[in-house]
């Protein structure tokens, strides 16, 4: 209890359910960590509109997660920044599962921002091998049934690697896509 004033103020309540309340205040954790022991855990805000954010620091935040509650926007924000204050929004999941890459092109240098890149960190890349793909799905499971309906796919063409890209197409039978082009 704390004296606020006009009398004594509960500020850190522990419930016979195990529940723990902070009041007007912080639950500050210095050294260890915040450990969840069961298969049902949950971190959330007291509203469906408020936001939940997770950040690496306190002035400068560095990276940063937010989770906007279903009765705002019900998306989720990710920011990366260097040495300021200010959040930078780089990749926003709509509730519509729409994914959007945020940068602002208009400043000189950012002509390679809106990158969206697959590293391949396989040191020894061997002939034929995939350096990465995007892929079309559909859960239809008429025709040629629930499969990839098309596929732009990066491949190595020796060990050097140059590579090639690959555009293929689903024909309606069998469960993979056919090659319709190469570059």
């Amino acid at each position: 209890q704390t004296n606020q004033g006009s009398g004594l103020t509960n500020t850190l309540e522990l419930y016979e359910t195990g529940n723990v309340k902070v009041t007007n205040g912080s639950f500050d954790i210095e050294g260890g960590g915040l450990g969840f022991y069961t298969n049902s855990s949950t971190i959330q805000t007291g509203s469906s509109g408020y936001m939940l954010g997770i950040q690496g620091g306190a002035t400068y935040m560095g990276g940063r997660i937010e989770c906007r509650g279903g009765s705002s926007d019900g998306d989720i924000r990710f920011f990366a920044q260097g040495a300021t204050s200010t959040a930078v929004e780089r990749l926003r999941i709509k509730s519509d599962g729409m994914i959007e890459m945020r940068s602002d092109m208009s400043a000189s240098g950012n002509a390679e921002m809106n990158v969206f890149r697959f590293t391949d960190t396989d040191t020894s890349t061997s002939a034929n091998q995939s350096m990465g793909k995007l892929q079309w799905f559909s859960s239809d499971s008429s025709g040629g049934g629930a499969c990839v309906k098309a596929e732009i796919e990066a491949v190595a063409d020796d060990t050097t690697p140059e590579a090639r890209i690959l555009f293929k197409t689903h024909t309606g039978s069998g469960t993979t896509p056919t090659e319709r082009m190469s570059i």
